[in-house]
């Protein structure tokens, strides 16, 4: 997925090579994505970590309703990134 939207972007660069201002609009939403992918991944990472303490742990499912609540959020916040950065590479130059 990564290299896919690597070349991806790179060819947005390449092609907006003329106009500095898209070009660094570009970059920002690539970064701001990246950004939110990896968010992404490590909220569900601690998700999927949170095991069950039978006795122990009394608030295990407040817990991870809030962990399926943050998963939510930050799949939320990647969806929105990726979509700016593609609406900004398709746009005409």
């Amino acid at each position: 997925m990564r290299r896919i939207l690597l070349i991806i972007f790179s060819l947005a660069i390449a092609t907006g090579a003329a106009d500095p201002q898209r070009s660094a609009e570009l970059e920002r939403a690539y970064q701001d994505m990246v950004t939110a992918q990896r968010a992404l991944e490590d909220a569900r990472q601690r998700r999927d970590r949170q095991a069950p303490n039978p006795g122990k742990d009394t608030d295990y499912f407040d817990r991870q309703r809030s962990l399926e609540r943050e998963v939510a959020l930050k799949q939320w916040r990647y969806d929105q990134a990726r979509e700016r950065w593609t609406a900004l590479s398709a746009r005409p130059s």
